[in-house]
């Protein structure tokens, strides 16, 4: 049967009316991705840090052309350590590479780093009890942050494996948080705008304030206004009886597992690792007596089983160090005073750990 005319223009008539449909429908889909993306790079123009704090640290142990030590941790790490006066005392080429909240997932991943970019020979790992059992996934904009800062001075076919990696990371693949990764202003912004725009258009820092030294270290003139009483460990068992809250302290097996990966990566590196817990003033007011002194050993047990040492700073004897209120920032964070004073004593502390010289370092807790 022949088709006719009028049907053949009819069926072309609507075919090209489904293909004009089909392309009004893509123009849509394309002027609304346009308008998505840009409207999320100009948000991250105006709120992402010129420079954060993560990425400066990248940035500048990327600038280093030799380094022997690097220092991985938390905050605790951040403000603790100064590896200039590390070096001064012992000789050695060093560099912090702590970052807020860094998890012990990412500590491995900043020392996986150090090892593969700087063949570094020592690392020095501070615990801080309040990661213990911190969980990835609630603690996702740290993680981010590390990632994306981590990346950024990667060239393109490295950093899209990574971004890759990150993105189907049994900790965040599936959950719904974890698409936020693809927007940066959500989860690292600076809240001060016209400064940071600013910054950006002159693409230069302008307030050198709340930045880290050149070593990696962050620097504080800060002092903090004490609590109106801390604990000792002789008053910690009344305390734990009597305290509205306390926490009682325990390790995750994702914390365990990743800070056996650690010991795992130096061990088969031959790297060195001393794993360390730095002091603050309120440990015991905030942790139960037991559980602190049960993780304490447990932490002990695990890097033992290395071969390698954990040292607990809260509990070092008086004769090896001591510092008053003054030395810190905030209960958590000591300031650049308390940081050189501290750092004074850990390069002695690794100098007498080489030589097997640390058994009368610390008290143990009763």
């Amino acid at each position: 049967m022949q088709t006719s005319d009028t049907e053949k223009n009819s069926r072309a008539g609507r075919n090209g009316g489904t293909a004009g449909r089909g392309l009004r429908r893509a123009g849509k889909w394309i002027l609304f991705l346009s308008v998505f993306t840009a409207g999320n790079l100009f948000l991250n123009f105006l709120f992402e840090p010129f420079l954060g704090s993560g990425e400066e640290m990248w940035k500048a142990f990327r600038a280093e052309q030799q380094l022997d030590t690097v220092y991985a941790g938390s905050s605790q790490c951040i403000s603790a350590i100064r590896p200039d006066v590390v070096d001064g005392i012992l000789g050695t080429r060093s560099f912090n590479m702590g970052t807020n909240m860094q998890s012990f997932h990412n500590s491995e991943a900043a020392v996986k780093a150090a090892i593969r970019e700087k063949n570094i020979r020592r690392v020095v790992m501070v615990v801080d009890y309040e990661m213990l059992s911190s969980d990835r996934y609630e603690n996702f904009r740290a993680e981010a942050s590390f990632e994306k800062a981590y990346m950024d001075g990667l060239p393109l076919t490295s950093s899209l494996p990574s971004a890759a990696e990150f993105l189907t990371d049994p900790a965040f693949f599936g959950k719904p948080g974890s698409i936020s990764f693809l927007f940066p202003w959500i989860y690292d912004r600076d809240m001060n705008v016209p400064q940071n725009v600013r910054e950006k258009l002159a693409g230069r820092v302008l307030d050198t304030a709340g930045h880290r030294d050149a070593y990696g270290f962050y620097p504080s003139d800060e002092i903090m206004v004490p609590d109106d009483f801390y604990i000792t460990p002789e008053q910690a068992p009344e305390w734990d009886k009597t305290a509205a809250q306390i926490i009682d302290l325990s390790l995750s097996e994702s914390c365990r597992k990743d800070l056996e990966d650690l010991c795992r990566t130096c061990a088969d590196s031959g790297v060195e690792l001393t794993a360390i817990s730095v002091p603050y003033p309120n440990w015991l007011r905030i942790y139960s007596l037991d559980t602190y002194r049960s993780v304490q050993q447990e932490l002990t047990d695990l890097f033992a089983a290395y071969g390698f040492g954990y040292y607990d700073f809260n509990t070092v004897t008086a004769e090896h160090y001591s510092t008053d209120l003054t030395g810190y920032k905030d209960n958590g964070h000591m300031n650049t005073a308390g940081a050189t004073v501290f750092s004074k004593m850990l390069a002695e502390f690794l100098r007498a750990e080489q030589s097997g010289g640390v058994s009368g370092w610390f008290t143990p807790l009763q």
